[in-house]
């Protein structure tokens, strides 16, 4: 209640560009300086020094911006459609200085076209991290809406100057799906680790067959460490590729 509270306040007092740039330096500060989110800091720990990060699902930035401080010698690629998010990363991408994040404003999914975004609005406080591609057959939701440019990811990425997409974290809300099948070919090509938020549905278990028949493990963060994914009530999966599977 009080959380909600205090969001209220702040997105009425300050203007909602301002609102969310604090919000993602606040909660980058956090991630980046504590302890907090041991399982984002175990797939960090993961990356490889060099090459490609994907950042899908940038939103405001928070996760953009520990990525390109922690791996220096990588190329992260943020991608957020939402305009209100998109305004937030990209300033503080400015504001930290970052010169290896390159931000994509589209959605991503299984085909090109035109796209609707929703920010919802929850109590009338703006949810900007609940963002989410409307899908014909759902149910209304109050908010604002945006009109975005989808596109595959292997349509973006069919180059990528030699260089291999070593990491990818992916968050859209459920549609991750739909991201995945658009870069199929590129999944296949490079076998990056994957890190991915899955709701409990059909469809996360569509995005574990798609990725196991690849020769990926799915894997979750427990006790310090990762375990073999048996069903467990855990939202985040760790997605390990073949060539690494000691992990």
């Amino acid at each position: 209640m009080l959380k909600n509270l205090l969001k209220w306040a702040g997105q009425r007092l300050l203007t909602l560009n301002t609102y969310l740039f604090l919000f993602s330096w606040l909660a980058g500060w956090r991630l980046r300086k504590t302890d907090y989110d041991p399982e984002f800091r175990h797939f960090l720990g993961l990356i490889p020094q060099e090459g490609i990060i994907l950042d899908i699902g940038a939103n405001i930035g928070i996760m953009t911006v520990a990525l390109a401080k922690a791996k220096p010698g990588c190329s992260v690629y943020a991608f957020e459609p939402a305009p209100p998010n998109l305004g937030a990363l990209r300033r503080i991408i400015a504001w930290h200085h970052l010169t290896n994040v390159k931000v994509f404003p589209v959605a991503l999914g299984e085909i090109a076209g035109d796209a609707t975004i929703l920010l919802p609005e929850v109590n009338a406080v703006l949810m900007p991290g609940l963002s989410h591609i409307v899908e014909p057959g759902l149910p209304p939701a109050k908010g604002q809406s945006f009109a975005v440019r989808m596109e595959r990811l292997d349509r973006i990425l069919q180059t990528s100057d030699g260089r291999k997409v070593v990491a990818l974290k992916l968050d859209v809300e459920n549609y991750e799906y739909f991201v995945l099948k658009g870069g199929r070919e590129l999944l296949q090509r490079d076998l990056p680790l994957i890190y991915c938020e899955l709701w409990a549905d059909d469809r996360r278990d569509a995005c574990i067959g798609l990725l196991t028949e690849m020769g990926y493990t799915p894997k979750l963060f427990a006790q310090g460490r990762l375990i073999p994914y048996e069903h467990q009530p855990s939202i985040n999966l760790f997605f390990i590729p073949p060539a690494v599977q000691s992990l």
